[in-house]
């Protein structure tokens, strides 16, 4: 019986020509395949590198936030370190102010004292 190619071969039977024919065409649909999957994992490398340095820039960014922020901290704490230094200054020169007024006045005291005797 003759097959629709024209030959006396079997109607389910392939020929060398045919059976190496769907094997190129399996083997292209295989390179596609792998060419799309290869095609698919760029595109998302590429995507995930982007979204990395978009977080490094980010962190940077946040970084040099918390070094502005440690610098100013650091000088109102050395604002405060010298205003307490002030403050510990003055507390001294009141107290002896005070304690030499308190002596000034208790020998006015005993002065007024002797004065009346």
């Amino acid at each position: 019986m003759t097959n629709a190619n024209g030959n006396d071969a079997p109607l389910g039977a392939r020929t060398g020509q045919q059976q190496e024919e769907q094997k190129r065409n399996e083997l292209t649909n295989v390179d596609a395949i792998t060419n799309h999957a290869s095609g698919v994992l760029e595109n998302v490398a590429v995507a995930t590198v982007q979204q990395i340095d978009s977080l490094i820039g980010r962190l940077q960014a946040m970084r040099l936030e918390l070094l502005t922020d440690v610098a100013r901290v650091r000088a109102t704490i050395r604002g405060h370190l010298t205003l307490a230094d002030q403050f510990g200054a003055s507390v001294n020169i009141i107290g002896e102010s005070i304690d030499k007024l308190r002596a000034d006045n208790a020998r006015l005291v005993d002065n007024a004292k002797h004065e009346e005797a």
